[in-house]
């Protein structure tokens, strides 16, 4: 993957949860990293954090990060609101806003939040 700068990593973190490629999402985070949401709760380091993100792609048929905005708040942190669609493997089907938080540290993603709307 050649040098992008934080948007475009942010877009490539989104393209690869839309393919449920956790193998390169995890290249993509910082050792360090913690992941907070409503849903899944608080997690701290790479290795838990993929751990999760196997059961909820576990849980799902299909999904879509739908990015309606991206917006640098401030040097290396980003807030993106997007619909999240997704369907079940009890065929239920989601479909709700969320706004995100993400910090980039050199390159890697350190800090990713997910709230409700």
């Amino acid at each position: 993957m050649n040098q992008m700068n934080n948007k475009d990593l942010i877009l490539h973190y989104f393209e690869l949860s839309n393919a449920g490629n956790i193998d390169a999402i995890s290249q993509l985070l910082d050792e360090q990293v913690s992941y907070s949401s409503d849903n899944v709760g608080l997690h701290f380091w790479k290795e838990n954090i993929i751990n999760m993100k196997n059961t909820f792609f576990w849980w799902l048929k299909s999904q879509n990060w739908k990015i309606e905005t991206i917006e640098e708040v401030s040097e290396n942190i980003f807030k993106i609101h997007f619909l999240f669609s997704a369907e079940t493997l009890d065929w239920e089907s989601i479909s709700r806003p969320w706004v995100e938080s993400v910090i980039v540290h050199e390159w890697k993603l350190r800090h990713i939040e997910v709230r409700n709307i």
